[in-house]
């Protein structure tokens, strides 16, 4: 919430703008929750571990980005 003041004092019996918290028009969530199954979300992204790679596949992979 954006005020514009043009000056500050104590509220007397006549301002009554702020006797109650403003109440949200409407309660949107944020982010909507969706299930996850193998070909979504975390899994789908990282893939899953631990993979049947050796240890020296592993090593390698970094350096063959490089």
């Amino acid at each position: 919430m954006k005020l514009d003041v043009e000056s500050i004092a104590a509220a007397s019996e006549g301002d009554s703008m702020f006797e109650a918290a403003p109440v949200a028009l409407r309660n949107a969530p944020v982010v909507q929750m969706v299930p996850q199954d193998a070909s979504s979300g975390v899994t789908a992204f990282f893939g899953t571990w631990p993979g049947d790679e050796s240890e020296e596949e592993l090593l390698e992979a970094p350096q063959a980005i490089e």
